[in-house]
């Protein structure tokens, strides 16, 4: 059975924490925008 080198882990975690946060980030981003461009434009 082959086991992860620690880096190993630790980069692939680091990977799946950055890939997470940018699509929360990303979705509040375009609800910002969205929201943003409806008041600019008084849309419901």
């Amino acid at each position: 059975m082959y086991l992860f080198p620690a880096n190993h882990l630790a980069f692939a975690w680091q990977h799946v924490w950055l890939a997470c946060h940018w699509s929360c980030f990303s979705i509040a981003l375009s609800w910002i925008s969205h929201q943003a461009f409806c008041h600019h434009h008084s849309c419901s």
